[in-house]
């Protein structure tokens, strides 16, 4: 069986958090739509591109050198590999089933399926492995070709160096329809059930980028306590693109974030998977049109105080203590973090992608991330040409960043040939600049008016034309200049980027409190940075929640 539904009671799956969603199914729980790519459909994979994996059984697992290399042979096989047109197809039916009620969409047959779908849109999805080890979560994936090429991704996500074993036992996939979420949280209970929750998507939680309300409930459903926050910031996906983006909220943030009524519902749905698991467990939900969804039952709980010990911590530039079980398998932070390359590198971890590579190598990047944005820097006209062949072969993801530009003719020009190409600006294709001289800022009405979906500022480029002289980019002066262009953006509602080979705690402290929305380094930086951003992100949050206290 090379696909299962997770609401199917006849299946049971190797995956615990695919077995978990399963049961939770059994029980009517209402969880997002989804199905399994199953053990078998990875078999099937293996044997039509006749990879055989039997050499990691005498992997030294201690030889870095030996571990590295495997890794990226396995990887580059599996990126040459194709999967097999009866698996696609199979794959493909399941996504179009996910557009039809979960109590039909066994029974459709293909023609009937044909007629319910016409005229739906294509669902968002969310793809991640089952096992409880760190992988690979795709979001925002749309498109049956989208689709697959995320299914080769996650695959080749459980081959990472760091992840490599000498037996591969489970790879089962969860395919999901994402949902618009207006309200999420946790819940765990000891002698009392304990609910968290924020307006918004939970990750706020998760990165302290948001203080939830606490309620406490005895079992019978009686209030013991309640702690409502004020929010001031609410993570939400973008309707057009499902990106996640940062929403500031007023007097919304000030109240209870869920009713009485909506934290009942959550308890007896907590006391329900209680009694299915057996076990002491923390629940994940979410509210998407008033209905309540479980997303996930982790049957490790987690120490809920963590927002609290951020609080009482008196150095800001400390991490509060991290229990041994998170919320999330990975870290999160509302500013965006970008890989910055010159050369493919293979499948990078990060938001998205701005590369400075050969025009014939950005194809290779491209389908090494088929769910990345790919921010190309164009320097010459000549290859829009090239770009545009990159979107008649199905590379949908690349975009344009008109790179040395002195005039904003020269982006009025771009746009203009994209057209008569049969590519739609800003609709099919995504186009932006980098702002490397300090006249751009100063014609900001004028790109604004021609339009465009984001900018790159060059950081150390941008400086040095600024000041006149080579610096690491701390004059007072450039700052100030970066921060009123930052805010002239947003006012505008134009993404904003900054692009640099190495950012200090200081840079990136500033960054953050400017309101960039993505920062661009180097793929060998990414971990590190990603970890600054977040403690950026949770010190500014502190600075917020003090003044609040003050208010008080």
């Amino acid at each position: 069986m090379h696909i299962a539904w997770l609401n199917d009671a006849e299946t049971s799956f190797v995956g615990e958090k695919a077995a978990t969603l399963a049961l939770l199914a059994s029980k009517n729980i209402n969880i997002p739509k989804g199905f399994v790519i199953t053990n078998d459909a990875f078999s099937h994979f293996l044997a039509v591109n006749n990879i055989d994996l039997a050499f990691l059984e005498n992997l030294n697992l201690e030889d870095q050198g030996q571990v590295m290399h495997a890794a990226e042979d396995i990887q580059r096989r599996f990126q040459q590999a194709v999967i097999p047109e009866d698996l696609q197809q199979e794959i493909s039916m399941a996504y179009d089933k996910m557009l039809i009620h979960a109590e039909i969409y066994h029974q459709v047959s293909a023609e009937a399926l044909n007629i319910l779908k016409t005229g739906r849109d294509f669902p968002r999805v969310v793809i991640r492995q089952s096992t409880r080890s760190k992988g690979t979560t795709l979001l925002n994936i749309k498109g049956k070709e989208a689709l697959l090429q995320g299914v080769k991704k996650s695959w080749i996500s459980f081959f990472q160096p760091e992840t490599l074993q000498r037996t591969v036992q489970n790879v089962e996939i969860i395919v999901q329809k994402m949902l618009t979420v207006e309200k999420s949280g946790f819940a765990s209970a000891d002698e009392t059930v304990r609910v968290e929750a924020v307006l918004g998507i939970s990750d706020a939680i998760a990165s302290q980028l948001a203080q939830p309300d606490v309620y406490v409930l005895d079992e019978q459903g009686t209030f013991v306590d309640k702690q409502i926050a004020k929010q001031n910031i609410l993570l939400a996906r973008d309707s057009l693109n499902g990106e996640l983006v940062k929403k500031q909220i007023y007097y919304q943030g000030e109240g209870q974030k869920l009713n009485d009524y909506d934290i009942r519902q959550v308890v007896k749905l907590y006391q329900k998977i209680a009694a299915a698991l057996g076990e002491k467990f923390t629940l994940e939900f979410a509210y998407d049109s008033n209905q309540l969804y479980a997303l996930n039952a982790r049957k490790h709980s987690k120490d809920a105080q963590v927002a609290v010990q951020a609080l009482q911590n008196p150095q800001p530039s400390a991490e509060p203590e991290q229990p041994e079980t998170s919320y999330t398998d990975e870290l999160h932070t509302v500013t965006e973090l970008r890989a910055y390359l010159d050369r493919p590198e293979g499948a990078v971890s990060a938001d998205g992608i701005f590369t400075l590579a050969q025009i014939h190598e950005v194809r290779q990047i491209a389908q090494e991330n088929p769910s990345l944005p790919v921010w190309y820097s164009l320097l010459h006209a000549d290859e829009l040409s090239a770009v545009v062949q990159l979107h008649d072969d199905g590379l949908h993801n690349v975009g344009i960043a008109i790179a040395g530009m002195t005039a904003v003719e020269q982006l009025r020009t771009a746009k203009r040939d994209l057209k008569k190409a049969g590519l739609e600006p800003l609709e099919e294709i995504e186009v932006g600049a980098v702002i490397d001289a300090p006249a751009l800022i100063y014609v900001l009405d004028d790109i604004d008016r021609e339009g465009v979906d984001f900018l790159v500022v060059d950081f150390s480029m941008l400086a040095e034309r600024s000041t006149g002289v080579r610096d690491d980019g701390k004059n007072k002066g450039y700052l100030k200049l970066l921060h009123q262009f930052v805010k002239e953006c947003k006012l505008r509602n134009i993404e904003v980027g900054v692009a640099g080979t190495t950012f200090d705690d200081e840079l990136i402290d500033f960054f953050v409190k400017a309101g960039f929305d993505s920062i661009l380094v180097p793929k060998m930086q990414l971990d590190d940075v990603k970890k600054k951003i977040a403690r950026a992100e949770k010190r500014l949050l502190l600075n917020v929640a003090r003044k609040d206290l003050k208010d008080i």
